[in-house]
C-alpha cells in the first residue's frame, strides 16, 4: 500500500514538472502560428532585419494586416508583443517617442531616436504594392533585435516597408521562460518524491531477492 501510495505521488509530481517545464512557453523568439484572434500570413525570419552591431534573437509574426495603425488591429498589438521572447516587457504595446525614414534604393531604415545597448522591440508593417518585395501580403512583424548603443540604421531584406514602432530598447537580456518561485518549488517536489519512490522500490525489491 505505502508502495502504491509513494509511486502515486511521484507520477503525480513528474506530471506537474512536465506542466512547469511547458509553462509560459510561447513562440517567442520564433515564429507562431494562429491563435485565437491573430493568424500568421507568412514566417517572419531572422534575416528580414540586419545591421551592424545588431543580433537578431528572434521574431513573431508576420501577422495578418497592419497592428501599428491603431485601427482595428491595433487591438491585437499587446497580444502580438506577448508572442516575443520580451514581450512582457511591454504589455501595454505603447510605441516609444520618435520616427523613421526608408530609402527604398538601398533598403535601409533611418531610426531618429538611436537604440539603446541591449534587447530592442521593432515591429514593421509590410505593404504589399505592386512592383515591391516583401513577404507577397500585408502584414507585420516584430524583431527582437540585440544592439550596440547608438545603432541609428537598419538593413530591411523588404522594400515594402509601410511603417515601423519601437517598444522597447536597451533592455537586459534574460531567458523568457525562467522558472517563477512557484515553479521552482513543484519540481524541488517532483524531484524528491520521485528519489524517494526509487528508493523505497530498491529496498523492497532487496528484501524479496
Amino acid at each position: 500500500m505505502r508502495k502504491s501510495i509513494h509511486l502515486t505521488l511521484a507520477l503525480a509530481a513528474a506530471s506537474l514538472l512536465a506542466s512547469a517545464a511547458t509553462a509560459g512557453k510561447g513562440p517567442g523568439g520564433g515564429n507562431s502560428g494562429s491563435n485565437s484572434s491573430l493568424t500568421v500570413a507568412v514566417p517572419c525570419g531572422t534575416s528580414d532585419v540586419t545591421g551592424v552591431g545588431v543580433t537578431m534573437v528572434g521574431c513573431s509574426g508576420d501577422y495578418t494586416g497592419n497592428l501599428l495603425n491603431g485601427g482595428s488591429n491595433g487591438a491585437l498589438l499587446p497580444q502580438a508583443l506577448a508572442q516575443t521572447l520580451y514581450g512582457s516587457s511591454d504589455p501595454t504595446g505603447a510605441i516609444l517617442p520618435g520616427s523613421f525614414s526608408f530609402d527604398k534604393k538601398t533598403n535601409i531604415l533611418t531610426l531618429t531616436n538611436p537604440l539603446k545597448a541591449g534587447i530592442s522591440i521593432l515591429g514593421i508593417h509590410w505593404g504589399a504594392g505592386n512592383g515591391v518585395s516583401g513577404p507577397g501580403t500585408e502584414s507585420t512583424a516584430f524583431y527582437v533585435l540585440d544592439a550596440a548603443q547608438g545603432v541609428s540604421q537598419l538593413h530591411l531584406k523588404w522594400n515594402s516597408y509601410s511603417n515601423a514602432g519601437l517598444f522597447v530598447t536597451g533592455l537586459a537580456q534574460h531567458v523568457a521562460a525562467a522558472p517563477e518561485p512557484g515553479t521552482w518549488m513543484t519540481m524541488i517536489l517532483g524531484f524528491g518524491f520521485t528519489g524517494f519512490a526509487m528508493r523505497r522500490h530498491k529496498r523492497t525489491a532487496a528484501k524479496l531477492a
